[in-house]
Parts: C-alpha cells; sequence; structure tokens
C-alpha cells in the first residue's frame, strides 16, 4: 500500500501538483469489538453473508478489539501506505458505534486522533489548502488609465 501510494505521489509531481496536494483515503470497514473471539465471529459473518460487501474494489476489513484495530490504523499511517481511512459499515448500524465506543479512545489516547472541535470541512480536516478558483473574478484597478 505504501509503494502505490508513492507511485501515486509521483504521477501527481509529473502532473504537476505540489508534493501533499493529495490525501489517500484507505476505504475501511472496522469490525471492533469487546474480544478476539467476539471480533472473529463478527468476520466470519460478513465474510459468510451473501451480498454484504456492494462496494468495488472491497474495502479494507479489520476485526478486532479497539486496541487491536487502533494499532493496525496506526501502522499504516507510521507506514506512509494512507493519510487516513473513509469508515464504511456495510449496512451494519452498529459497526459505526462500535467503532466510535472502543476505537476512538484508543486512537485519541495513542494522539492519531484530536479531541476538539470538528473541522469545518473535509479539505481543512485532512490539512489541504483551498485551491484557488478558476472562476474567480479579478478586479482591475483604475491605475494607469485602466
Amino acid at each position: 500500500a505504501a509503494r502505490q501510494r508513492g507511485r501515486l505521489q509521483a504521477e501527481l509531481l509529473r502532473g504537476g501538483r505540489p508534493p501533499g496536494s493529495c490525501r489517500l483515503l484507505v476505504r475501511l470497514c472496522p469490525l471492533a469489538a469487546r474480544t478476539s473471539a467476539e471480533a472473529e465471529a463478527l468476520e466470519r459473518a460478513l465474510r459468510t453473508s451473501p451480498g454484504e460487501v456492494h462496494a468495488a474494489p472491497p474495502p479494507l476489513v479489520l476485526a478486532g478489539t479497539g486496541e487491536a484495530i487502533a494499532g493496525e490504523l496506526e501502522r499504516w499511517l507510521a507506514g506512509g501506505a494512507a493519510d487516513g481511512f473513509h469508515l464504511m459499515g456495510l449496512g451494519r448500524g452498529e459497526t459505526l458505534a462500535r467503532f466510535v465506543e472502543l476505537v476512538v479512545p484508543e486512537l485519541r489516547r495513542r494522539g492519531l486522533l484530536a479531541a476538539g472541535e470538528p473541522a469545518q470541512t473535509l479539505r481543512s480536516g485532512l490539512g489541504l489548502d483551498r485551491p484557488a478558483s478558476r472562476y474567480a473574478v479579478v478586479p482591475i484597478g483604475r491605475e494607469g488609465g485602466q
């Protein structure tokens, strides 16, 4: 994943985009549980349910305790494989609730997720500058007879 991200960054540079002007978000279906056995059961249920995964390509599925999932996310981030994650519940309403309950506190403890006010926009939350609009009107000054 880190090599693929490196190839993407190189392609952006060849296209004239500045370094850091793009963020790579990995699609993630987190199956957080209180125990490893419970996480294995959740993953088994997901894998054996026909038609559960409709995304193409399918998301990364991580099943484990909150600590285990946070550790894997930290590994992806530290290894340069991703800038963040796009959470997917795959139609399971409890998936997000368990993530918030079990994984988010661990991510905060590790300093990977800031507490406090959320960013105003996705772009600002990812630390991306707002690009200049190609439709912006540039006023013409009155100096020099213009």
